[in-house]
């Protein structure tokens, strides 16, 4: 192939495509790397929306955890400075309130894990599904003294309480339990 550039002739030879396949390869390259890149993107936003609602999850199961205690402060209060008062321990105005004395553990399993939340009532804290049950575990004898013998609870014998949360905040599911000691009964 012949061409004139003014007065003189120019040869060019036929072109074979390299500078074109490269330019193809380049392109398939980057939109691989590109694909890879937003697939990342994707997973780990999902991972910190899955951390999100697991860490919302905990703050609401551990604010109802703090709501199950206080719950049981107020109801030792009220049974001790009024005879009158309608312990959820003993007759509850709703059988699902989730209160139980020891008698009462054949209606909800000592595992939190085998509890038919299905049957509590919700309670609620944050935002989700959130529940809790108070089991009165009964009165112990604390073992030993204490390093404070002015305060000693050597020969004290407390009042136990199980309390079991459990917190839904999307797909994510939180199951805490803690212990809780008064030094008067609820009943």
């Amino acid at each position: 192939m012949s061409a004139y550039l003014g007065s003189t002739l120019v040869v060019c030879k036929p072109q074979a495509g390299a500078s074109l396949l490269v330019a193809m390869v380049i392109l398939v390259a980057l939109s691989f790397i590109s694909i890879s890149s937003m697939k990342t993107a994707i997973f780990e936003l999902k991972m910190a929306n899955n951390s999100k609602q697991q860490s919302l999850a905990l703050n609401n199961a551990e604010e109802l955890l703090l709501v199950g205690e206080n719950r049981i402060n107020d109801i030792v209060t009220q049974v001790n400075s009024n005879p009158s008062f309608n312990n959820p321990f003993i007759s509850p105005s709703n059988p699902n309130e989730g209160f139980y004395l020891p008698a009462n553990l054949a209606a909800v399993s000592a595992k939190v894990g085998t509890i038919d939340w299905s049957n509590i009532n919700k309670t609620q804290v944050g935002g989700g599904k959130n529940y809790f049950v108070v089991e009165y575990l009964g009165q112990f004898t604390v073992p030993g003294n204490t390093l404070d013998q002015s305060n000693s609870s050597y020969g004290d014998e407390p009042h136990a309480f199980r309390v079991s949360v459990r917190s839904e905040a999307n797909k994510a599911v939180v199951l805490l339990q803690s212990v809780f000691i008064t030094k008067t009964a609820p009943i």
